[in-house]
C-alpha cells in the first residue's frame, strides 16, 4: 500500500468520526428545537457545522497526509478547537432559547480561535522542521 492510499484511508476513518459527531449534534439540536415551544436559536441549529467544516472536510481534502505530518499535538489542538466551538455554540443556543444571556459564553469562541491558531502554528512549525514544502497542483 503506498503512502497516499494509507493517508487517504486514515483520513476517511477520521472524517467519518467527525461526520458522526456532526450528525449527532444536528439530531440533538433538532430534538431540542422540537421541545423549545417555537423558540429557535441559530447557535443551536448550526452547532453541527464546526465538526463538519473544521473536521470532516479538511480530512477528506487532505490527500497528502499534511494533517498527519503535523503530529499528535496539532491534531489534538484541532480536536480541542472543534469541541470548544461546538460546546460553546450549544451552550449559547440553550441560553438563547431559555431567554437569558451570559458574558461567559464569549469565552468559547475566543478559546476556540486560540486553539485553532495554535494547531495551525504547530502544524506549520513541524512541517517547516521536516522540510516539507506545500506545493499546490
Amino acid at each position: 500500500m503506498n503512502t497516499q492510499t494509507k493517508y487517504y484511508t486514515e483520513n476517511v476513518i477520521k472524517a467519518r468520526r467527525y461526520l458522526i459527531a456532526a450528525l449527532m449534534l444536528a439530531a440533538a439540536g433538532a430534538v431540542y428545537e422540537i421541545f423549545s415551544h417555537g423558540v429557535y436559536s441559530n447557535y443551536m441549529i448550526y452547532a453541527f457545522a464546526y465538526p463538519l467544516v473544521m473536521g470532516c472536510l479538511p480530512y477528506l481534502a487532505d490527500s497528502r497526509g499534511i494533517i498527519k505530518k503535523a503530529g499528535p499535538v496539532g491534531e489534538t489542538l484541532l480536536l480541542a478547537s472543534i469541541a470548544t466551538l461546538s460546546i460553546g455554540s450549544v451552550i449559547k443556543g440553550v441560553l438563547e432559547i431559555y431567554g437569558t444571556t451570559s458574558f461567559l459564553t464569549t469565552v468559547y469562541p475566543v478559546l476556540g480561535a486560540v486553539l485553532l491558531i495554535g494547531a495551525i502554528a504547530v502544524c506549520m512549525r513541524r512541517l517547516y522542521r521536516q522540510g516539507c514544502r506545500l506545493r499546490f497542483r
